[in-house]
């Protein structure tokens, strides 16, 4: 098992969510020979878990409560923007005959089963594009954000909670990681991030971090870097 970190938090971040931290663990990875393996039968096994369950029953969990509510304290609407875990519930493990399973990159998958899991929200990036700095902050205003998967860059609002480094927003309350960060056919360090708020103790952030930690040896091999 990596070493965990605790992303330090800019004064603004200390002074208006004194509760929440973010912790990451840093991977090395190399490809596996051939195909990656299928993820299928892992979330097959998690909608049997959830099947005949729903939505009221996925929001009555404690730490899905949690989450919820410390995302509408940012004034965003969760019937719209669910915490990510919720909504790869909601979207794929409620539905008793789903279409398909979610399928972003092998690897982003393997995470996103490990969250869905143990319901603790994780994200994945490639260390080596993200710059020294890296720390949660609030948006000025104005700075420039490519979303994952959008073809054109958008302007952060100020005072949103964000995730960046010395040189660009990684992610933010609300919308999705940027595409600099992205995980690309040459990675082979990660970091693995999880947030830690209000409600929720930080074991079962480690707890969800260490079940995330060893699942992108689904689909390829990977060490720890302490």
């Amino acid at each position: 098992m990596s070493v965990t970190e605790r992303l330090p938090l800019s004064p603004e971040v200390v002074a208006g969510h004194p509760s929440i931290q973010i912790l990451g663990r840093r991977l090395a990875i190399e490809p596996l020979p051939g195909p990656p393996q299928s993820l299928d039968g892992e979330w097959q096994r998690l909608q049997a878990d959830w099947s005949g369950r729903s939505k009221a029953d996925l929001q009555r969990e404690p730490v899905v409560r949690a989450y919820i509510a410390f995302v509408e304290s940012l004034g965003i609407d969760t019937e719209r923007k669910p915490p990510s875990m919720v909504n790869l519930i909601q979207r794929f493990l409620l539905k008793q005959h789903p279409d398909g399973f979610p399928t972003i990159h092998p690897i982003v998958d393997a995470v996103n089963v490990a969250a869905v899991e143990t319901l603790i929200p994780a994200g994945v990036f490639d260390r080596e594009s993200v710059a020294s700095g890296l720390r949660i902050a609030m948006s000025e205003g104005g700075e420039d954000f490519l979303p994952l998967g959008a073809e054109e860059s958008v302007t952060l609002e100020a005072d949103r909670l964000i995730l960046r480094d010395d040189e660009n927003v990684l992610s933010g309350s609300g919308i999705r990681d940027s595409h600099h960060q992205r995980i690309r056919p040459s990675t082979r360090s990660l970091y693995l991030l999880a947030c830690q708020v209000p409600g929720v103790g930080e074991s079962e952030v480690e707890r969800g971090l260490s079940c995330a930690e060893p699942m992108p040896a689904n689909v390829y091999s990977n060490s720890a870097e302490g």
